[in-house]
């Protein structure tokens, strides 16, 4: 019975630390503290392909979007790796992430569905900053 109890406590004590270290790190984030939630309509959509890598990983994407931000009217031009995990169409409208200090630096967020709960609390912690 008291090993039981050890064992519960422990594992209490171990997610709590989790929970604090994920919530410590996704506050420090450059997002948290430098970047405003936009919303954005995509007015411009390229596709592209490096014919000297016909494998999937050279398939890139070119996104403008246009938002306002300050009250003054942007564009901005992002390049996704993997367009796939964020699909959309000329018109659609999305979240964006504007730099503050420069309102022209814009992130996309990860639009990605993770797997299971590890992957949703290392894509969390890690917060993906490769549409910068």
């Amino acid at each position: 019975m008291r090993k039981k109890r050890v064992i519960i406590l422990s594992s209490v004590i171990i997610f709590a630390f989790l929970i604090t270290a994920v919530i410590l790190i996704r506050l420090n984030t450059d997002i948290s503290n430098d970047y405003v939630e936009v919303m954005a309509t995509l007015s411009q959509r390229t596709d592209y392909t490096n014919p000297q890598n016909p494998d999937e990983s050279a398939y890139q994407r070119e996104y403008i979007f246009r938002y306002s931000f300050d009250n003054m009217d942007y564009y901005s031009k992002v390049m996704v790796e993997n367009p796939d995990n964020f699909p959309l169409k000329v018109g659609d409208k999305t979240t964006i992430f504007v730099n503050k200090t420069n309102p022209k630096e814009i992130i996309l967020p990860d639009k990605t569905v993770p797997l299971s709960l590890f992957d949703y609390v290392v894509h969390f912690i890690t917060r993906d900053k490769k549409y910068r």
